[in-house]
């Protein structure tokens, strides 16, 4: 049975092919884009890579037929690698790079997408990682029965 895709997935997955070419070969400060998860990381291993990318999406604002989505992108990196802050902003700038010098409507699935606020990656004690999120806006048309 084929899964019909949600406007919501579709966008998802047009941030996550956008951030899998974070790599040194194509011009990035980092090889974040090796590491790229839909959904909340709580640990990286020391077999995992020591940088990692993360995308969630938040809470929607719903409207008929804007809906405005928070697109949630984390900058990770393991907590025992020498400033691990310092790794996290680089790959911050990478994700800002990926996310704001290419189209800004993900291939026609956004009407808009605008810059929100950068804030710490959530903390637990002794978790293994350290981070930025930096969340975007992102108003796509959502009209009643429209995945």
């Amino acid at each position: 049975m084929d899964l019909i895709k949600t406007a919501r997935t579709l966008i998802l997955e047009a941030a996550q092919a956008r951030l899998v070419l974070i790599l040194r070969a194509s011009g990035y400060a980092t090889d974040a884009g090796q590491c790229v998860f839909a959904g909340e990381i709580t640990a990286i291993g020391p077999d995992d890579p020591e940088q990692a990318i993360s995308v969630v999406l938040g809470i929607d604002t719903p409207g008929r037929p804007l809906t405005q989505v928070p697109i949630q992108i984390s900058a990770l990196a393991r907590a025992d690698i020498d400033e691990p802050w310092l790794a996290a902003e680089a790959i911050l700038g990478d994700i800002r790079t990926a996310m704001e010098t290419t189209d800004r409507t993900l291939g026609g699935l956004v009407k808009t997408m605008e810059k929100g606020s950068v804030q710490p990656y959530p903390r637990e004690p002794g978790s293994t990682v350290v981070g930025v999120t930096i969340t975007y806006l992102a108003t796509y048309v959502d009209w009643w029965g429209h995945l």
